[in-house]
């Protein structure tokens, strides 16, 4: 059986080839920021524990002083990488430029300059020595303002990132809480071990922040494999989700409400309850039975209904697509739900216009041609051979309505024909002569 020194430097160098390991993928397969981050961290967890290893390895103070300094590297980098992480994660807004983030950096890079000059001043560690009492030579020492200036800007920013993705869980949406609740827990780690190392729990000063490191990114990317926390950051979700004008709604396999956007509550107000979600969503729209029928059916759907709302028609173009398990059973759907009431009745206006003008060209279009009339009568000849009265035919062929009046000349005319005419005397009457 291997003796406990051996074990222990047997643990670090295993997590070294981990941490080294689990960079590599996460820079070689891995795209977006986030995973290039995470890289970069889990790199600064593998130089803390390697340091560490040949730190317990070497005998004499200057060697083991040396192989501190290395470690700092990685102990400084650590936090303000989780950090930046953290930031990133809950939608912090140009957080490189985070005040928090600046001055935690700026404490980390005059610590590590302090641990890089130890042998020359007393700020970082006070008359360190070597004590081999315990399980290897380790250095001690007391410690000075600068150490406890690096403890606190470390804690501080681990508090600070569990600070924020403990806000961003109690507003995230229900899909998204439990990734943020694997973060919560990757962030109580390290200020445990950390908080355990500093109260001398362990026995002869071991350090146990390099395994503590290791099993915080291990449980970091056992969420990303499950959550996929590099590739969609759920702020990235929640900007699109909150902003788009389409309403959203995901639905689970037995049609409860699992999430929905602001967008779906405005077209469904029955929605607007806080208590909907994990609710059927037949129950909760019971006042529209024709839309939860639209929406049953387990196939991929594009829809349109057609509803009416405070007395007037609206219409909705609904998108439904089919959520799949590995095992291509179906876990739920998401519905894309688009307003397009203004589309439809523009469409029906453009309609009933093209109508009225197809009707109007008709008509026009009865008229036109070679029209045969009598030059004596006026009378006009039908398509059927019948002579019809100038007025029946236009009545009859057009929406022209006839009044009659009479013309000045016709009137001149017919008055000096009325005065040529000399009436008869009527022999009933008597001659007013005799």
């Amino acid at each position: 059986m291997l003796p406990i020194d051996r074990l222990v430097i047997l643990l670090l160098m295993l997590t070294v080839a981990f941490d080294l390991s689990l960079a590599f993928y996460a820079f070689r397969y891995q795209r977006s920021t986030s995973a290039r981050v995470f890289g970069w961290l889990v790199i600064a967890v593998a130089i803390y524990a390697f340091g560490y290893t040949f730190e317990l390895s070497t005998s004499t103070l200057s060697a083991k002083l040396l192989w501190i300094w290395i470690q700092y590297v990685g102990i400084i980098a650590f936090a303000p990488l989780w950090l930046i992480l953290a930031l990133r994660h809950t939608g912090q807004k140009n957080w490189p430029r985070h005040p928090i983030l600046f001055g935690l950096i700026t404490i980390s890079v005059i610590t590590f300059f302090a641990a890089l000059t130890i042998p020359y001043h007393n700020l970082f560690y006070i008359n360190p020595a070597i004590d081999s009492s315990g399980w290897f030579p380790v250095v001690v020492f007391q410690p000075g303002p600068l150490y406890w200036l690096d403890v606190f800007a470390n804690q501080a920013c681990i508090l600070v990132a569990l600070g924020y993705y403990i806000v961003y869980w109690r507003r995230a949406a229900p899909l998204f809480r439990r990734q943020t609740e694997v973060l919560i827990l990757a962030s109580v780690i390290p200020w445990i071990g950390q908080t355990v190392y500093i109260l001398g729990i362990l026995p002869h000063q071991f350090d146990i922040n390099p395994v503590v490191l290791t099993f915080t990114v291990m449980v970091f990317w056992a969420g990303h494999s499950k959550y996929r926390l590099t590739d969609v950051l759920p702020v990235a979700r929640e900007r699109v989700f909150e902003t788009t004008t389409q309403g959203v709604l995901v639905l689970d396999d037995q049609d409860r409400i699992v999430d929905l956007n602001p967008a779906a509550i405005e077209m469904f107000p029955a929605l607007s309850s806080r208590t909907v979600l994990g609710k059927k969503i037949a129950l909760v729209l019971k006042d529209e039975p024709e839309f939860y029928t639209l929406i049953m059916k387990q196939e991929d759907k594009n829809v349109e209904y057609e509803r009416t709302v405070g007395g007037e028609r609206n219409f909705l173009r609904v998108k439904g697509n089919l959520l799949l398990n590995r095992n291509g059973k179906v876990d739920g759907q998401v519905l894309l739900i688009g307003d397009i009431t203004k589309r439809k009745l523009n469409e029906e206006e453009r309609e009933q216009l093209i109508n009225d003008l197809q009707t109007a060209l008709h008509d026009i279009k009865r008229l036109q041609g070679l029209l045969p009339i009598c030059s004596h009568c006026k009378k006009i000849r039908d398509d059927k051979g019948y002579w019809n009265r100038l007025e029946e035919y236009f009545t009859d062929h057009s929406d022209v309505q006839f009044t009659h009046g009479i013309c000045p000349d016709c009137r001149d005319k017919l008055l000096a024909e009325m005065g040529s005419i000399v009436v008869p005397p009527d022999p009933s009457k008597p001659d007013l002569d005799d």
